[in-house]
């Protein structure tokens, strides 16, 4: 690239304009830049095979330049992350779970806090409610879709819905350990408990509203007596722990037609981290960690959005590079070159 320098009459600077098809100081075009940092945070291609592809397309750079060039490109997308962050607290709905990570060897936690239209991570040292309520606030003016791990418990929402997906499978792994007679009527009922609610939320659109009020509430009837009697099973005793500390919490998709009764959307975002984390083992240190956090959260946002990932980024990267800057270089400029053309290349 061929960059003039002119000397400015008022500032007494001299002023270059920017080159907007490279971050400053990088070896590797933007293009290629945001491409390859799409293969790896978006894609989970691993860094060597991303290496072998740049390199058949007759580009050098190393894996430590490459990961260099990524934490540049994090450190632009930074407020946009923030901003994502911010609008995920200010949802109406959202989906939260977490899954396991490493840095450096050492176990951290993947946080995920997504709905239908973005997708925010964050790596915590911590698993607790303490990360979680950092995350979301003291109080969440939304409604929090979680499976029933205990730190949700302790945040504060407008409403929270539980995931049955879980007590389905609890049911089930369950009832392949214990044939006896108490726990087969216990989880008979719960199981239909469950499935007519959810049978109820496919056919809401088609009922009047008082049958479907009157329909609710006998569902809720059903649910106080199952909770409410004694067991003798220790399979009993332990399940209906759950219904019973989160009865307010079972049914809240019956009473609002955007929430789901599972938490499926949620595991599906983590899935896709979980790909990259099984190919690259997590990362190696927490300025790598805070890269992937940033790059995940961009990249799965804008494919939420049916955006195109790198061409967006390629966009906003551009809009940071273009803004004129300062030469920090000494100024030398001959009288002769000033008088005759005003511009200095090199």
């Amino acid at each position: 690239h061929r960059i003039y320098r002119y000397d400015c009459k008022t500032c007494d600077q001299i002023v270059e304009a920017p080159v907007t098809d490279a971050l400053p100081k990088s070896t590797i075009g933007l293009r290629t830049l945001v491409l390859t940092s799409w293969l790896h945070y978006g894609l989970g291609i691993t860094v060597p095979k991303i290496l072998r592809l740049i390199t058949t397309a007759q580009l050098k750079i190393s894996a430590g330049g490459l990961f260099h060039a990524w934490y540049c490109l994090a450190a632009i997308l930074k407020s946009v992350y923030d901003n994502l962050g911010q609008q995920a607290k200010e949802s109406h709905v959202l989906h939260a779970d977490e899954t396991g990570w490493r840095i450096n060897g050492i176990t951290h936690w993947l946080h995920c806090f997504c709905n239908q239209f973005l997708a925010s991570y964050d790596i915590e040292r911590s698993r607790g409610s303490p990360v979680i309520g950092k995350l979301l606030g003291e109080f969440f003016g939304g409604i929090l879709v979680s499976d029933f791990w205990s730190a949700y418990n302790f945040i504060k929402a407008f409403a929270k819905q539980k995931c049955l997906v879980h007590l389905f499978r609890e049911l089930i792994k369950t009832s392949l350990l214990n044939s006896s007679g108490a726990w087969c009527v216990f989880a008979k009922k719960l199981n239909r408990l469950l499935r007519d609610a959810v049978r109820l939320r496919q056919r809401w659109e088609t009922l009047v509203p008082e049958v479907l009020q009157r329909k609710k509430a006998r569902l809720h009837r059903r649910l106080q007596r199952l909770i409410s009697a004694d067991y003798e099973d220790k399979d009993c005793k332990r399940l209906v722990k759950r219904p019973r500390r989160h009865q307010h919490e079972l049914f809240t998709f019956l009473d609002h037609p955007q929430v789901d009764w599972h938490n499926n959307h949620g595991e599906r975002q983590l899935r896709q981290a979980v790909v990259a984390r099984k190919n690259s083992g997590g990362n190696h240190s927490h300025q790598g960690a805070e890269t992937q956090a940033i790059m995940m959260t961009v990249f799965f946002t804008l494919h939420l959005r049916n955006q195109n990932e790198v061409n967006t980024v390629i966009k906003m990267e551009t809009a940071d590079v273009s803004r004129p800057r300062i030469s920090t270089r000494k100024r030398t400029v001959h009288a002769h070159e000033r008088h005759s053309s005003g511009r200095i290349s090199r």
